[in-house]
């Protein structure tokens, strides 16, 4: 609860329907905020995850959280490592699932 508290004002800011502020896909900002690129053409299609193939699902999975199949959808080592590291940086350098 006091995570998802802390949190709050980073879904806030994003609170905005994001996909129909711009003709490009993927936005690159800097550590403040500034724009420094744009990618990819807005796709407004959308792909069920059931027609997706199993190898792509993995390689997702794998690449955001190699642990996902061992927690139950809190990964307290994750949380951990990122509460250590923000307190250790004092800002928000990383983030934990």
């Amino acid at each position: 609860v006091v995570l998802l508290a802390l949190a709050l004002p980073a879904f806030q800011i994003t609170a905005g329907d994001w996909r129909t502020q711009g003709d490009f896909a993927v936005t690159f900002l800097d550590r403040y905020g500034n724009e420094i690129g744009q990618r990819g053409i807005i796709q407004r299609d959308s792909v069920p995850v059931d027609e997706m193939p199993d190898h792509v699902i993995k390689a997702v999975l794998a690449t955001e959280d190699r642990r996902f199949f061992d927690h139950y959808g809190i990964d307290v080592l994750g949380l951990s490592r990122a509460i250590f590291e923000n307190v250790r940086a004092n800002s928000v350098v990383q983030g934990g699932s």
